[in-house]
């Protein structure tokens, strides 16, 4: 796990990095205790520790083979999760597990199939439930609306849920339902993917949510368009409000680029 945690300081952005260019609206206002969840590189969020303190549940939208974010938030505080991602299960883990084992010549393979598949058996169990479905803006076969996962499976007993969200475009298809339910949240992490398309969305979402942003880090798997624009930003919002800019610079010291073979991109606001 990396439970990495730092105050209102940075020691500054990489040298020499690409300058991405966002919008005014996407500039994050001052936070307190920033930490960083998951993952090194491509998998972990920075975000504000409070909104972590305050939840009393996780929903997870996308996992793929990686649930350290989960893992670190309920370190941090042993909240029930609930999980969704068609693309996984304990019955796929085991057959790539199995299916490994005739790489006799690539061991590191080996150890890598079998250790995702114990993790998954020791971490989702109990109150930690993972759903094999897609989350879109309608319930139908395989997939689940985000209203359906917040009136059927978390229920009313939860007031402060911490959501993060990396489903792949599908986010815009939940915004409006995200909303619907946007008292009920402690926090959130989410990426936005092909912002270049949908930039006014992403805006009139950030003005009509009642929390706050409070960081803003480039994926830089993704190349900047030529004015400068990245097309895919991880945006964490709190429900804690704080007053004043930023005094750092982004990406903050925390900030680990998504590409580690590629420095990160420094950030400016237009």
């Amino acid at each position: 796990m990396s439970l990495a945690n730092c105050s209102e300081t940075n020691e500054g952005s990489p040298a020499g990095s690409a300058v991405a260019r966002l919008p005014k609206f996407l500039q994050p206002s001052a936070a307190g205790q920033l930490v960083r969840l998951g993952r090194g590189h491509d998998g972990g969020y920075v975000l504000e520790q409070s909104s972590v303190s305050d939840a009393d549940a996780l929903v997870g939208l996308g996992l793929n083979d990686d649930w350290s974010f989960e893992e670190d938030f309920t370190a941090r505080n042993d909240v029930p999760v609930y999980a969704f991602d068609p693309t996984i299960s304990r019955k796929i883990f085991t057959k790539r597990a199995i299916k490994s084992l005739a790489y006799v010549h690539r061991p590191g393979q080996i150890a890598h199939s079998f250790k995702v598949l114990n993790s998954y058996n020791s971490f989702f169990k109990g109150r930690r439930v993972h759903e094999k479905k897609y989350v879109g803006g309608m319930t139908v076969e395989d997939i689940i609306s985000f209203r359906d996962i917040f009136s059927d499976i978390v229920g009313r007993d939860f007031q402060r849920v911490f959501l993060k969200m990396d489903i792949e475009g599908a986010e815009y298809r939940v915004l409006d339902q995200i909303l619907e339910v946007s008292d009920r949240l402690s926090g959130m992490v989410a990426e936005f993917h092909d912002i270049d398309l949908h930039m006014d969305r992403i805006e009139a979402f950030v003005k009509a949510l009642p929390l706050r942003l409070c960081h803003v880090h480039c994926n830089n798997y993704n190349h900047l368009l030529e004015d400068g624009s990245p097309t895919a930003i991880e945006c964490s919002f709190t429900r804690h409000e704080r007053t004043g800019p930023i005094t750092w610079s982004l990406p903050h010291s925390l900030d680990q680029a998504c590409r580690a073979d590629h420095p990160d991109y420094r950030i400016e606001f237009d």
